[in-house]
């Protein structure tokens, strides 16, 4: 493997600004890789030529257009890479996949069996740093040999980038970006690194020989006429580049597929007008127009999981959507989950409900064909549902939670009574991001229907730990709270039973009454709780205290503010007093999801979450610098 050599460039020391530097520096990569870097990205390639400035430490237009002309040939693949957009992940566009599974492998195992061939050849075009190759990989490792338990196949994975088809000829990734890879593709095809690489993984070499890259730019490629593939994919590349490129890229593709060949391209993409003699079989899938399919060319099949394409004259057949069931305490999820599980995704919220006492009973007048269930509810958490309620002929769990999916205790327990898989919540606010996640681990759950419940996979039980603060006496923790939280306090302290930070209650107004708030909570959880007078000195760890917010927390802020603190709010506080906690940093703020928009509090809340939620995600931040 080797990069294509690139033309001599040169800038003109006659630039001065910095607005000139930036232009010539998109021209330079655009004439290169076929890229389209004008107006509208040119923000986007200052934000990031200013960073490569700072990791070169050159501080002037003129020295860095020096830099440039000494090192033209390093630096031109050094923007290259710096610019052409790497933002992917596992399984992307599920819909695509699905299609393979339903109605593509089949035409093409067919259609090679009539060439007398064994063996399906894809090209990943594009591949970025490999995301693309692997998800192809393990899904033909799952599902091409239930169509011919007799063939095999092979992917080519290429990038104009040099750097990422190293990343992707090495197959090594960290444990958090195989997150998004649903159960039923990961369970035997990765392995867990050790020593110094300990927190990541690497595809098994089995798979990976049947994966190959190389530099190639797609401007520039002679099709591949000697050696045709069955399917080819290039993906949420053609945004990037003019109409006149699209429709030369995509005729040198259909030479090298193929009579039968399978083009796919991103979703929100359409090779509509291009004058190519190709026809469209599905959701942004193409194929020669003299192909054989098993649908007629005038039907647009909408894939489950993606938007239906805008309205057309040709006939839309629409697959029957999927019911789900979301079980989860905070009032934000089931607000996000219901755009995300729209109608023309393929799916309909038929029931929602807050607990797992809520969902049981549900579930006896009404069947559904998937839930999503949370760990951390009130009156009975989703472990404790699992535990009393999954048996054969539940429908389908996909537990979305805010507690890792290492967790030992928690996370583990929960896929080992049932749940066919697990997503991480990120921040409330930020829910919508893994939307596509969301609905591709509902699918794969509904394809598996339990076929796995409760086996858990050897790479999750090589990664599960335990929530543990090693060094209680360098953190701290805050809580807010009002004496109407007496309930969401009880839940809470039962949480905080390991070696914990020393932790404050702190009130508002309510000096007089804090010690019969702290026997009320004493009698009602078994822990003791001290009432703060004026010497907060000898705080200790494994002890919880209660104060007056407006007498002490100045002073707690002054003895503890240097230690790794986490800030509990639950309910509503008045703008001085959450101006006050949004100046303790850093620390984590996690904001009480109470379904009125409470993220937009004059605060910069690290989350926004249900107060169940808090004893875990607490220690888990304070565990997290000390594991």
């Amino acid at each position: 493997m080797s990069a294509k050599k690139i033309a001599p460039q040169k800038l003109s020391a006659s630039i001065t600004s910095d607005e000139v530097l930036v232009r010539e520096i998109s021209r330079v990569v655009s004439e290169i890789t076929g890229v389209q870097l004008g107006e509208k990205q040119s923000h986007m390639v200052a934000s990031r030529f200013h960073k490569r400035m700072i990791d070169l430490k050159i501080n002037s237009i003129a020295a860095y257009v020096n830099y440039f002309n000494e090192n033209s040939d390093q630096e031109v693949q050094s923007l290259v890479s710096l610019l052409t957009t790497h933002h992917t992940y596992f399984f992307r566009e599920f819909p695509h996949f699905e299609y393979l599974r339903t109605t593509g492998l089949k035409l093409l195992v067919d259609s090679a069996k009539a060439r007398g061939q064994k063996k399906l050849r894809f090209w990943s075009a594009a591949c970025s740093r490999g995301h693309e190759v692997y998800s192809l990989a393990t899904f033909l490792e799952t599902h091409l040999k239930q169509v011919d338990p007799q063939f095999d196949y092979e992917i080519l994975g290429s990038d104009v980038d040099q750097e990422s088809v190293a990343i992707a000829a090495n197959g090594v990734y960290n444990r958090k970006e195989i997150a998004s890879i649903p159960s039923l593709y990961m369970a035997d095809y990765w392995v867990k690194g050790t020593g110094e690489i300990s927190d990541f993984v690497k595809i098994k070499n089995s798979i990976k020989a049947k994966c190959q890259f190389k530099i190639e730019n797609l401007v520039e490629f002679q099709p591949f006429t000697q050696t045709p593939f069955d399917s080819i994919f290039c993906r949420n590349v053609f945004i990037y580049f003019n109409q006149a490129q699209i429709a030369a890229i995509t005729g040198k593709f259909m030479k090298s597929m193929h009579q039968s060949g399978l083009l796919f391209v991103g979703i929100s993409e359409s090779l509509h007008g291009s004058g190519l003699d190709i026809k469209n079989i599905g959701t942004s899938i193409y194929t020669h127009k003299t192909a054989a399919t098993s649908a007629p060319a005038a039907v647009e099949t909408v894939a489950r999981g993606t938007a239906a394409p805008a309205a057309t004259a040709a006939p839309v057949e629409k697959p029957k959507k999927l019911r789900v069931l979301c079980v989860d305490d905070s009032p934000t999820v089931h607000t996000l989950l219901k755009q995300i599980l729209k109608p023309e995704f393929g799916f309909e919220i038929v029931g929602k409900a807050l607990n797992g006492l809520e969902a049981a009973e549900f579930l006896k007048k009404q069947s559904v064909d998937l839930m999503t269930l949370d760990i951390h509810m009130p009156q009975q958490t989703g472990v404790e549902y699992l535990e009393k309620n999954f048996k054969r002929g539940h429908p389908p769990v996909v537990m979305i939670s805010s507690v890792s999916r290492d967790n030992a205790d928690l996370a583990m327990r929960a896929l080992q009574l049932g749940a066919s898989d697990y997503v991480e919540k990120p921040a409330l606010n930020k829910l919508d991001e893994q939307a596509e996640q969301i609905r591709t681990k509902l699918l794969c759950a509904h394809l598996s229907q339990n076929a796995n419940a409760g086996k858990v996979s050897q790479l999750d039980r090589q990664f599960q730990k335990s929530v543990d603060i090693k060094n209680a006496s360098q953190c701290f923790r805050l809580v807010l709270a009002s004496p109407g939280d007496r309930t969401k306090l009880e839940f809470l302290m039962r949480e905080l039973t390991k070696e914990e930070p020393p932790t404050v209650l702190l009130m508002q107004g309510m000096e007089a009454m804090l010690p019969a708030v702290a026997k009320d909570l004493s009698s009602l959880t078994g822990r003791t709780i001290e009432v703060i007078e004026n010497d907060i000195n000898k705080l200790q760890t494994n002890h919880i205290y209660i104060a007056d917010f407006d007498k002490h927390f100045a002073k707690l802020k002054t003895q503890f503010g240097k230690n790794r603190t986490s800030i509990l709010v639950y309910g509503r506080f008045a703008d001085a007093t959450m101006k006050a906690v949004a100046q303790w940093t850093p620390a984590q703020v996690l904001v009480e999801d109470i379904g009125d928009k409470n993220e937009k509090l004059k605060i910069k809340a690290t989350d926004l979450v249900p107060g169940t939620s808090f004893g875990y995600m607490s220690s888990e931040y304070l565990g997290s610098k000390n594991g």
